[in-house]
C-alpha cells in the first residue's frame, strides 16, 4: 500500500471519528438542556437561530423571534432522546426544523385570525389578490368558500373583483339592499368562522 493512500485512509477515519464525536456532543449538548443546563440551551438556541430568524421574519410581527425560541425550549424538553430515529445529528436537526415549521404555521394562523378580528365589518376593501402572500390568499379562499354560492358569489365579486354593490344588482336582478344584506350576512359568517 502506498504511502499517499495510507495517509488518506488515516484521514478519512480521523474525519469519521471527529463526526461521531460532534454528534455525541450535540446528543449530549441536548440531554444537559433537558435538564436544565443554561450553557447547552442557549448553545441549542444558537445552532437553530437561522431558521428561527427565517420563520420571525415571515411572521412581521415584533416578539414572532421570541415566540420561536420559547417554543423551542419547549421542544427541547421534551424531545425524546431514547428514540432510535434520533440517534444521529441530522435526524434531531431535522426533528427540531420541522417542530419550528409547524410552530410558524401555527403562529401565521393565528396572527392572522387576530387581523381578521380587528377590522370592523365596514373596513373591508377590495383585495388584489396578486398583492398578498400565498398563505393568506390560501387561508381567505378556505373562508370564502364555507359560504353558500350565493354570498360567495357576492363576496368574490365586490372583494376579489371590484364590483359595487349597484352593478351586482343589476346582473343577479336584485335590489341593491338585497345586495348589501347578503354582503353583510356573508360578513358576518367570515367572522364567526375566523372565531371558531
Amino acid at each position: 500500500m502506498s504511502r499517499k493512500f495510507q495517509i488518506n485512509i488515516e484521514m478519512k477515519g480521523e474525519i469519521l471519528m471527529d463526526e461521531q464525536k460532534m454528534e455525541k456532543r450535540m446528543l449530549e449538548t441536548l440531554q444537559k438542556a433537558k435538564y436544565d443546563d443554561k450553557d447547552a440551551l442557549m448553545e441549542l438556541i444558537e445552532k437553530f437561530k437561522p431558521i428561527i430568524r427565517k420563520y420571525s421574519r415571515k411572521l412581521k410581527y415584533d416578539t414572532a423571534e421570541s415566540d420561536l425560541v420559547i417554543e423551542l425550549i419547549k421542544i427541547i424538553k421534551v424531545i425524546p432522546t431514547n428514540r432510535e430515529s434520533l440517534n444521529n445529528d441530522n435526524e434531531f436537526v431535522s426533528y427540531i426544523a420541522a417542530a419550528i415549521r409547524y410552530e410558524y404555521y401555527k403562529l401565521r394562523k393565528q396572527s392572522l385570525l387576530n387581523f381578521y378580528q380587528e377590522i370592523p365589518l365596514n373596513d373591508f376593501i377590495v383585495i388584489d389578490c396578486r398583492q398578498i402572500d400565498h398563505d393568506l390568499r390560501i387561508f381567505i379562499n378556505q373562508l370564502v368558500d364555507k359560504l353558500p354560492n350565493k354570498e360567495k358569489f357576492i363576496i368574490s365579486s365586490i372583494f376579489f373583483y371590484g364590483y359595487s354593490e349597484a352593478e351586482l344588482a343589476k346582473k343577479l336582478s336584485i335590489s341593491r339592499q338585497a345586495v348589501n344584506k347578503t354582503k353583510n350576512n356573508a360578513l358576518k359568517k367570515l367572522l364567526t368562522f375566523i372565531n371558531n
